[in-house]
């Protein structure tokens, strides 16, 4: 009795352990399932799966490809638009009214105006804002270019669906990275939502550069900007780059949009007699030339001293207003030539412009000029010279040289002579 019952307690204890001993088929299928996880995680680690686009980064981009063709279908229009290239500042306009097309270009140098008809394209152009030349545009290949390139301004919808799909393509290869914030902006009293973004050719294959036109020498990368308001009309864009070592930059505004309105356009009749069009053209890129080698790739000082010289050079006061911190004295080089006493008005430093005073005053003799010079020592000596019939020479008072107060007295040149210019030239000039 006592060895079955301990036999039973044995069986008891063996039946115990049995049951709590562990079950491999058990931990077997756990191990499987613990690699199969392992597996999965380390193949997703070499290939992620993409992950969603940000929402606002998929609005901000149609928006900007929509802006692209903002004009689309547009037939009868009034597009006034600036342009300012590293400050140089141009307006340009463009009138459709279906039959007839006009464009506009004022720049700081030249107005000109093109008027497209049917049977006849006329050019005008007002060089320096003195004479006005109409003509009919002659059968000319240099010409026909320019009035071929004035045109591709207008509204093309293939133009414009050609660019949405080169944009388009530049997104989908990653060349374009947008913020994906927006900010409102207020640009000539219209509320615009501003997209920026960055266009980077930096990473082109050669068969990508060929297609885009990116050559070696080409600036590279591109900060870029496009307001646009809630009809999608482009009100302002930006761009903003570095070529050859300097920073450009590139600011096109809106300033007026007419849209599928009746637009009139007053075509001359009148027509100017000795001149072609050519002439006009030569001379306008005669003076683009010139203001284009100011602008480019210059130091403020540089620039400033070449559109100085331009002024002198076209005998036209009103560039040295863009000359900066050569524009007092440019005036008063002008006051020499011209003997203009409204020049004197425009300078702003006050030594300068008693020297504008008695560079009139001396001049023309006439001693009333003096009692507009401030300073009294340099007032006796205008009265000197205004009154003398020899040529007074430059004294000095105070060991300060009368005629040199202006910081940029060192380019005071009283001789100053202008550049002979093509007699054409002098032609469209003549009051």
């Amino acid at each position: 009795m006592v060895i079955r019952m301990a036999n039973k307690k044995t069986d008891e204890m063996l039946n115990e352990k049995e049951e709590n001993k562990p079950n491999m088929k058990l931990i077997a299928i756990a191990a499987v399932l613990i690699m199969v996880v392992a597996a999965f995680l380390f193949l997703n680690s070499q290939n992620p799966l993409p992950n969603k686009e940000d929402p606002r980064l998929v609005i901000i981009k149609a928006d900007f490809l929509k802006s692209l063709v903002s004009t689309n279908g547009v037939k009868k229009y009034n597009y006034e638009y600036t342009e300012s290239i590293n400050g140089y500042k141009t307006t340009t306009t463009l009138v459709n009214n279906g039959s007839e097309m006009y464009f506009k270009l004022a720049t700081p140098l030249f107005l000109k105006e093109t008027y497209f008809q049917d049977n006849q394209t006329i050019v005008c152009s007002q060089a320096l804002f003195r004479a006005k030349g109409c003509v009919v545009a002659e059968n000319d290949s240099t010409v026909t270019a320019h009035l071929g390139q004035l045109k591709g301004l207008f509204f093309n919808d293939a133009i414009a669906l050609s660019s949405k799909a080169s944009y388009d393509s530049l997104i989908q290869k990653g060349l374009v990275i947008f913020e994906p914030e927006t900010t409102v902006k207020i640009v000539n009293n219209v509320s615009c939502n501003d997209i920026t973004f960055i266009i980077d050719y930096s990473n082109l294959t050669l068969s990508d550069a060929a297609q885009y036109g990116i050559s070696s020498s080409s600036p590279k990368i591109f900060h870029g900007s496009t307001c646009t308001s809630d009809e999608g009309v482009v009100q302002e864009r930006t761009f903003r780059y570095t070529f050859g070592g300097t920073g450009q930059t590139n600011v096109w505004t809106l300033v007026n949009a007419e849209f599928n309105k009746d637009q009139k356009i007053n075509v001359p009749s009148n027509m100017s007699e000795g001149i072609t069009a050519f002439s006009l053209l030569s001379f306008e890129s005669e003076l683009n030339g010139m203001m284009d080698n100011c602008y480019a790739n210059q130091d403020a000082d540089t620039r400033n001293k070449c559109i100085s010289n331009n002024a002198i050079d076209l005998v036209y006061p009103p560039l040295c207003g863009l000359a900066g911190s050569r524009s007092d004295q440019c005036y008063l080089n002008l006051v020499s030539l011209g003997k203009d006493t409204s020049l004197c008005n425009s300078i702003g430093n006050l030594g300068t412009k008693d020297d504008c005073y008695i560079e009139i005053a001396g001049s023309t003799k006439t001693s009333a000029y003096c009692s507009s010079v401030a300073n009294e020592t340099k007032k006796t000596y205008c009265l000197n010279v205004s009154t003398s019939k020899d040529e007074t020479p430059n004294v000095e008072t105070n060991n300060t040289a009368i005629n040199s107060s202006s910081s940029d007295a060192a380019d005071n040149t009283t001789n100053v002579t202008a550049k002979k210019r093509p007699d054409y030239v002098n032609d469209l000039l003549e009051e």
